[in-house]
């Protein structure tokens, strides 16, 4: 079939791009912690914690409305996919001045140490939303672009850590100040390679606007609150434990990070190849993911088995001695990345289904899990309370959404 073809090609790219960008990230946070420790790492972490939400409050679903929407506007006219991108790109600007100006205002409260690092980084904000242009690029069947602006990225994110920290041997606000380049010349590569695609109509349109806002708002809850969610460690960790146990939870929970960007990568190209399958033969489509869902998890599996043999040699490589306790987060983190990939495969499946609308609740839920478990835990448990924290909330989300995945999958018609 043209689209499973189509879907392979557009997985391989973008995981090729992504990999050469998550080993450029890494290495580039391997040298943070190297060279600053893991004080200066817990304040890095806290800053860029808060920087990714706010990303993602500005973002808030509109990523996933794009990658569904945009190949049924392809089908039609080029003036109505021009005038649709052009109004989601003003959607975009919008919510990220908004949260600027909102986080802006919350950084008052911080400690001027912290505040100052965050009004550094914030400007970063408006530049983490190139990464839904990928969209654009597998729909117009250019998957290339994604290497392009895959490889800028990831370059110019290791350049930056080896001059700011290796040369200049500087401190963490110049390279936070870099990090904001850096993200700024990705952006502008990516949208540059977009508008080669689909040139952007400014032709603003209240309805249009009104629609892809609520279209957004069930996955917008969900991935706002997923971020949270899994970002409440950090300001739990600081606030009781400190800026050092912060920086070593989160040399271990890097590595977590890295698998979620792998899950990602796998599920942004399913949504467009499942909503197309779906219009073409609905009742194979659903046996596809029932088969997905049922064969997904043996191979993850191998992940929580092995890490207790490799933690603490994968830890003192990457980040030296001084980072070998965080061995023991490593392999609770094993076990939270299989329940984190097949949550992001089963969010893929319902938005390709159109079964979202439980999202926004099921999002709610694993905050208000997460904060609650996060309170609990870390204060007498340390790095490891929040390690658990992340593994059970993430798995309550993952038995909602499956839940979801059984009803939708079981009630209609069809060989499954």
């Amino acid at each position: 079939m043209k689209s499973s073809r189509a879907y392979l090609v557009n997985l391989l790219v973008q995981g090729g791009s992504r990999a050469i960008a998550m080993f450029c990230g890494l290495a580039s946070y391997i040298l943070v912690a190297r060279v600053l420790g893991a004080e200066p790492l817990g304040q890095y972490a806290f800053v860029i914690a808060t920087v990714m939400i706010a990303g993602g409050i500005a973002e808030f679903g509109t990523t996933a409305v794009l990658a569904r929407d945009l190949p049924g506007f392809r089908a039609g006219e080029l003036d109505s996919a021009r005038t649709y991108f052009g109004n989601y790109l003003f959607l975009r600007l919008l919510f990220v001045v908004l949260v600027m100006l909102v986080v802006a205002a919350i950084s008052l409260f911080l400690p001027p140490d912290l505040r100052k690092l965050l009004l550094i980084a914030l400007w970063a904000v408006p530049f983490l939303g190139a990464r839904s242009l990928e969209s654009v690029y597998q729909i117009y069947e250019k998957p290339i672009y994604t290497v392009y602006s895959g490889i800028c990225l990831g370059v110019l994110q290791l350049l930056a850590a080896v001059v700011v920290l290796l040369v200049l041997q500087a401190g963490l606000e110049l390279y936070l100040l870099s990090y904001v380049v850096v993200q700024g010349v990705y952006f502008l590569v990516s949208v540059l390679l977009a508008c080669q695609l689909l040139p952007p109509r400014f032709q603003l349109r209240r309805q249009l606007l009104l629609t892809i806002a609520v279209a957004s708002l069930p996955m917008g809850i969900w991935s706002v609150c997923q971020l949270i969610g899994y970002r409440i460690d950090v300001y739990a960790l600081t606030y009781f434990q400190g800026n050092a146990v912060t920086g070593l939870y989160n040399a271990a929970y890097r590595l977590l990070d890295v698998a979620t960007a792998i899950a990602i990568t796998v599920s942004v190209p399913l949504v467009p190849y499942l909503t197309n399958r779906y219009r073409e033969d609905a009742a194979s489509t659903r046996a596809l993911c029932v088969r997905l869902l049922q064969i997904a998890p043996v191979p993850l599996l191998l992940v929580p088995l092995l890490m207790p043999l490799v933690s603490q040699p994968v830890m003192r490589l990457l980040y030296g001695e001084a980072y070998v306790a965080g061995a023991v987060l490593l392999e609770v983190f094993a076990w939270a990345l299989m329940v984190i990939v097949m949550n992001y495969l089963s969010m893929a499946i319902n938005l390709a289904a159109g079964n979202v609308t439980h999202s926004w609740w099921n999002g709610v839920l694993f905050i208000g899990v997460s904060l609650a478990l996060n309170l609990l835990l870390v204060p007498t448990q340390g790095a490891r309370g929040a390690a658990v924290a992340v593994l059970v909330s993430s798995s309550g989300m993952l038995f909602v959404s499956l839940c979801y995945n059984y009803f939708n999958l079981r009630q209609r018609p069809g060989p499954i």
